[in-house]
């Protein structure tokens, strides 16, 4: 759900009970104990609409009414805290009814995308399954129940890449053997990949933080120094976030601000060993890069 949180412990082993014509029973297991203590209810999702609402010291069970069996539909179980907030939706969901046995994950996305590495998110059939997830074509990571969210990392800069993403699940005993090994399948018996579903992305080239901005130089409170200010580079950029800035005067270092909220330097002009210097550049530092020179803010000769 787009209103989940990441914080909330969501509930485990959402299990389908019994499915009668209109109506379904469905059970579920709590969190682990440590968020246990911190949920006051269940909230029981039936295609995005509350159906059902389970305190936490009743039994984690629900009869849902008016579930049409004949055609297939979600359901999904949050955690409720105390103070209102809950756990997403795809770390408990399964969809339900007629020829839903073989449906795989779906709305595979890659986002916070850098020159190396991407978050690859999607929501799972059923929660309970296992997902294995695919570089073009090859195998990265089996990520376990409940999880629906992995980061590839070791990219190659400015290179387009396929993510795929397939559910894996063991197959009841005594199932037909002729449902075993279908499109997708892991090739052993008793167990199932099911189609998987892609998503396309480019990581971005590899380049160098952008320079701060609107750079400006006064006198400083004392003799002999300059205050230099500036905008702070907000976005991150493609080497990773802005660390802080460093400080030029005729192209030689004259001072490192370690902080990305940085916004300004008082330079004692008498320390820098540079006789009369001309003018003042900036760079942002992005780790171990930096940016390109900021526009140079000439010294004037009244400071």
């Amino acid at each position: 759900g787009p209103l989940g949180s990441d914080n909330v412990p969501a509930p485990k082993h959402l299990t389908l009970e019994r499915q009668l014509n209109k109506s379904v029973l469905i059970g579920w297991s709590p969190p682990e104990p440590v968020g246990y203590n911190l949920i006051d209810s269940y909230h029981v999702y039936v295609d995005g609409v509350l159906k059902v609402t389970v305190k936490a010291n009743e039994r984690t069970r629900a009869l849902i009414e008016g579930v049409d069996s004949t055609r297939p539909h979600r359901i999904s179980v949050r955690s409720v805290t105390q103070n209102r907030q809950t756990s997403r939706d795809a770390a408990c969901t399964m969809i339900i009814g007629r020829d839903t046995a073989h449906l795989g994950p779906s709305a595979v996305r890659a986002s916070h995308i850098t020159c190396s590495s991407a978050v690859i998110s999607w929501l799972p059939a059923n929660s309970n399954h296992q997902h294995v997830v695919c570089v073009n074509n090859v195998e990265v990571r089996t990520v376990k129940p409940g999880m629906y969210r992995h980061t590839i990392t070791g990219l190659a800069p400015s290179t387009q890449y396929r993510v795929t993403v397939r559910a894996k699940h063991l197959r009841a005993v005594g199932q037909h053997a002729a449902n075993v090994g279908q499109t997708g399948g892991a090739g052993r018996p008793g167990q199932e990949e099911a189609p998987g579903a892609y998503a396309d992305f480019r990581t971005l080239t590899k380049g160098l933080p952008d320079p701060p901005q609107e750079i400006q130089l006064e006198a400083g409170p004392q003799d002999g120094t300059i205050l230099v200010t500036w905008q702070p580079v907000n976005r991150p950029t493609s080497t990773g976030p802005v660390t802080g800035y460093a400080v030029y005067a005729d192209g030689k270092k004259v001072t490192d601000i370690n902080s990305p909220t940085g916004d300004h330097a008082l330079i004692d002009i008498g320390k820098l060993g540079v006789f009369n210097p001309r003018a003042v550049t900036i760079r942002t530092k992005s780790r171990d890069s930096q940016s390109a020179d900021s526009a140079p803010i000439l010294i004037p000769n009244t400071v």
